[in-house]
């Protein structure tokens, strides 16, 4: 089953984020990413296929703090916001964003809550559209087949 559809950053994009984090909490997210649509529909799917694998470059103008979350805000550019399909449970976008790091009692989906305060030096940042299927420890860079 795919859990979710995002922008995933790897390597040395993964490293940068680490490196100008202000602040690290004492667990990390899985992988750092950006999530596109939780539990998507057979629509967003068969859509997000039509950029899965392909590199987007998003900015990175925010970061956000509690006792439980730390993160970034980003904004994505035009090209890529009909696939940005992450609401939450009472149907509002949520503000995209990369959650960095975790209290013991933290939930990374609460850090689209965090109060974001604008960067002095907005930075740009890029990673590949994919899928994280259940089962699996990366993500996918593969189109997935829509079963119905």
């Amino acid at each position: 089953m795919i859990r979710f559809t995002g922008l995933f950053f790897t390597g040395e994009e993964e490293q940068k984020l680490i490196r100008l984090e202000p602040i690290r909490l004492i667990r990390s997210p899985r992988s750092f990413h950006c999530t596109f649509g939780y539990k998507p529909s057979h629509e967003d799917i068969i859509r997000f296929n039509e950029i899965v694998g392909e590199t987007g470059t998003v900015l990175v103008d925010g970061h956000g703090q509690d006792e439980d979350n730390t993160g970034y805000r980003i904004i994505i550019p035009q090209e890529f916001r009909e696939y940005f399909r992450n609401y939450d449970k009472n149907g509002i976008l949520k503000v995209p964003h990369i959650t960095m790091s975790l209290s013991e009692k933290g939930k990374a989906v609460n850090t689209c809550y965090l109060d974001f305060n604008k960067l002095v030096e907005p930075f740009e940042i890029s990673g590949k559209f994919g899928f994280f299927i259940d089962g699996l420890n990366e993500p996918s860079y593969e189109k997935q087949k829509v079963l119905r």
